[in-house]
């Protein structure tokens, strides 16, 4: 079942104070290049031990 629902209903939901803050956190952009998030991802990698 696909349902439209408002992002006023979705904020209301989560008790979250204003709807951009639900667009930020839940709504927001999805990833686009597969390198870059390895990238940025390996900026937070520990670093190897030897």
């Amino acid at each position: 079942m696909s349902e439209r629902v408002t992002v006023r209903k979705i904020s209301d939901q989560l008790d979250h104070s204003t709807i951009s803050m639900t667009q930020d956190r839940h709504l927001g952009r999805r990833l686009t290049d597969r390198q870059t998030a390895e990238v940025l991802e390996g900026l937070f990698d520990p670093p190897d031990e030897k």
